[in-house]
């Protein structure tokens, strides 16, 4: 992808410049030691990005962060997008305070490279090293770099010299070297052929004047370049290979590595939906999808439906006894879950099987019919006084029972007991 003109310049440094990619004035040289555990896990085939690497990291330290963390077992970690890592249980707790707790950045990024620097890209931990050499004291050649993890896209470098008191001004940036030049979009080995980078020390250096190092920050950003065709190298497809950006001044080298891009795995197919799965289906009986069948109680072939006999066998009917087998009869039935030994069913030890050779009791395939369990109703009493009785008591009682008859709206008498219901077809996966 070309990158031309002001507009997209601008836009590149201030996403560069954005919170999400700004290193803090504390930590300049953590993030590439960050960059550096990605790189790695890049390199052994890992394909999510930043995000997605942080939250498997984090997500299995936090696992495991309540039990014992001590011992030489490794943990393995398994990314979404594809691919695993092995860490011992110390790799992983000095990582995960790196990147999962953002505290203490800069002495958490020394523990790591001091006990895990096996899983930190080995370009990485040279520049950590140059890095937080350069600020080891206050004068000096000084740089920082900002990538932007989240697609691998594009990397700021920035340089800066403060002189030492009494010493003359004078150091210069003698050159920038993209390796391979392809890789930022350059069509050859010459600067000004680049589409990819930008920036007020890139622009002087192209145009071959003087960029003279000040205590004011000058910086190249560059954009990757994603070729349409991936890369096969090995057995792994890349979008984008590695590539080096360096620096060159009068007062030392600036060199940062990008590990290659492997091509994003494709979505992950949906587990197979296994035979004797039930389903309620909404369309028209004669819309049931390929691969399923009506629940409708037909005696079907075996061989045809192996895997479905596999899985229910004769559970709802024999069929014929060799051949065939039934298929579950759902038609105006609601299903209920196997009582198993919940006691919910008080009855199931009596339920008989669907169709011959089926399932009987307490196991799947077993029916009830209709039944109105134990129950008891209110009856509203009402006493009638006699006749001239002045005390309104009457000589003998007359019970009148107040009900009501179970009616529809309509007067009609209903022939079930039901709750509110709405008509699917079950349908099971053969």
């Amino acid at each position: 992808m070309e990158i031309t003109g002001y507009g997209i310049t601008t836009l590149m440094l201030l996403a560069l410049a954005s919170p999400s990619l700004a290193v803090e004035s504390g930590d300049i040289c953590t993030n590439i030691i960050q960059h550096g555990i990605y790189d790695y896990f890049r390199s052994i085939d890992v394909r999510d990005n930043a995000s997605k690497m942080d939250k498997a990291i984090c997500d299995k330290y936090e696992s495991l962060k309540s039990s014992n963390l001590s011992g030489s077992a490794n943990v393995d970690i398994f990314f979404a997008g594809g691919g695993s890592a092995s860490m011992t249980k110390s790799e992983l707790e000095q990582t995960a305070k790196l990147i999962c707790s953002k505290e203490s950045a800069e002495s958490s990024a020394k523990a790591v490279v001091d006990n895990a620097s096996r899983i930190i890209d080995p370009h990485a931990v040279q520049a950590w090293r140059d890095c937080t050499t350069q600020y080891l004291i206050s004068t000096g050649l000084k740089a920082k770099t900002e990538f932007r993890e989240e697609d691998q896209k594009y990397v700021a470098i920035s340089v800066r010299y403060i002189t030492p008191e009494g010493n003359p001004a004078g150091q210069q940036v003698k050159n920038i070297i993209l390796d391979p030049p392809s890789a930022f979009g350059c069509k050859d080995d010459k600067l000004e052929s680049c589409s990819g980078c930008r920036g007020d020390l890139w622009d002087q250096t192209r145009k071959r004047e003087a960029a003279n190092l000040g205590s004011a920050y000058l910086t190249v950003a560059c954009a990757r370049s994603f070729p349409s065709t991936p890369v096969a190298i090995g057995d792994t497809k890349f979008i984008a290979p590695a590539a080096t950006i360096q620096v060159h001044t009068t007062a030392g080298d600036v060199v940062r590595h990008l590990a290659a891009v492997p091509v994003a795995p494709p979505p992950a197919p949906l587990p197979a939906v296994p035979a004797g799965t039930v389903v309620a289906f909404g369309g028209d009986e004669s819309k049931v999808p390929q691969g399923w069948l009506l629940c409708n109680g037909l005696a079907i072939s075996r061989l045809k439906c192996q895997a479905l006999f596999n899985a229910i066998g004769t559970a709802h009917g024999e069929g014929d006894g060799s051949s065939t087998f039934n298929l579950p009869d759902y038609r105006g039935r609601f299903l209920r879950g196997v009582d198993g030994e919940s006691g919910r069913d008080p009855d199931h030890g009596k339920r008989p099987a669907a169709a011959k050779g089926g399932n009987e009791n307490n196991k799947v395939g077993s029916i009830q019919e209709d039944l109105v369990g134990k129950h008891t109703h209110g009856i509203k009493m009402t006493r009638l006084a006699a006749a001239g009785d002045a005390r309104g008591v009457p000589q003998d009682e007359v019970h009148a029972a107040n009900t009501e008859e179970n009616t529809q709206k309509d007067g009609s008498v209903a022939e079930e007991t039901r709750p509110k219901n709405s008509y699917v077809y079950w349908i099971i996966k053969y």
